[in-house]
């Protein structure tokens, strides 16, 4: 396998670049050695929180701390009780925004934000669970 040969042309062409490249950089105070230079990988730093799933989370939590309370808190009032259901909503709400913004899927926020409508009805005891699936295949048919 034989290689063309270069024309001397090209080749006083190419030394004339080298040499307008080399005295550009000694006159700009380029350093070669920076193109040789290791790099070093970044260290990594503390890992950043995902914020959407601590949100979630703590929400989904005030959420069980809301169910608990309408279940096992006898003496409510009817004041109480709705203050209380409210906040869960409020959860929900806030819980389903964290959702979205951590999976950006319409569908998964909509599924969440309605299953835990549902947890909340049940957890309230507007809603059995048997009552809670009759109401989901009905609105399922339609």
């Amino acid at each position: 396998m034989s290689t063309k040969p270069i024309p001397i042309g090209e080749i006083k062409k190419l030394a004339d670049d080298i040499r307008l490249i080399k005295d550009f950089a000694e006159n700009h105070n380029f350093d070669a050695t920076l193109i040789n230079a290791t790099i070093k990988p970044k260290k990594e730093g503390i890992k950043s929180w995902d914020w959407p799933v601590v949100c979630t989370v703590v929400f989904l939590a005030l959420l069980i701390v809301a169910i608990g309370t309408l279940n096992f808190s006898e003496k409510l009032s009817p004041g109480a009780f709705k203050f209380i259901f409210s906040l869960g909503l409020l959860c929900v709400l806030l819980a389903s925004i964290s959702f979205h913004k951590k999976f950006e899927n319409t569908t998964i926020t909509l599924l969440a934000c309605c299953g835990l409508i549902v947890v909340l009805l049940i957890g309230g005891g507007i809603f059995t669970p048997k009552e809670a699936v009759d109401e989901i295949q009905k609105f399922k048919q339609k």
